[in-house]
């Protein structure tokens, strides 16, 4: 794989990354309200949920950071 196909590869899981992130925030509330869960393990899920949700943005972070490094590079 070269250095164009890598850079593709990652703008694709940048966009994946992307799409992801709304869709957790988003249907984090409604996902737990539907579980019938009591209010204690709700808020487990709720947390680790946003955990998720967290580590999506820091990933993206990341996947944006090495896109530009690979494009600075000749």
């Amino acid at each position: 794989m070269n250095k164009k196909e890598i850079i593709k590869h990652l703008k694709e899981a940048l966009i994946a990354e992307e799409k992801s992130i709304p869709i957790y925030t988003k249907h984090l509330d409604s996902a737990v309200f539907w579980t019938g869960l009591g209010k204690e393990k709700a808020e487990e899920i709720r947390e680790i949920l946003s955990e998720l949700a967290r580590g999506s943005m820091i990933h993206k972070q990341i996947i944006e950071n090495l896109i530009k490094k690979l494009e600075g590079e000749t």
